[in-house]
């Protein structure tokens, strides 16, 4: 399976003897119309280092697993990634938010308006 993200991501570091480890934080609407939060375990490539709460945008990744003790632990192996500076623009974001009809005027599309 493979991930590409158009929105950025954040991405959470905790140390825990001497071990770094990296989940991804994720969000969704519920019923009531609160947000549930969930996270996931991510990895990446040797030498990769992350702050705590990094915001990236996911260029290449992948569903992966392990197994111990006949138990399956899934994770996301983040292959390839941008960081988001705080002043940066998602690139993705012009994309997802205008449109150059064939007169070449512009018209704006917002998240209510996709079919996802």
């Amino acid at each position: 399976m493979e991930i590409i993200s158009t929105k950025e991501e954040m991405i959470f570091r905790n140390e825990y003897e001497g071990k770094v480890s990296y989940k991804i934080g994720l969000s969704k609407k519920n019923k009531e119309g609160q947000f549930d939060k969930g996270y996931i375990p991510v990895r990446f490539k040797q030498g990769v280092e992350l702050n705590n709460q990094t915001r990236i945008l996911i260029k290449e990744a992948w569903l992966s697993f392990n197994t111990h003790d006949k138990k399956t632990y899934p994770y996301i192996f983040i292959n390839d990634f941008n960081i988001i500076d705080k002043g940066e623009k998602n690139p993705y974001e012009d994309m997802k938010t205008k449109v150059e009809s064939d007169i070449g005027e512009q018209i704006r599309i917002t998240d209510e308006d996709l079919p996802f």
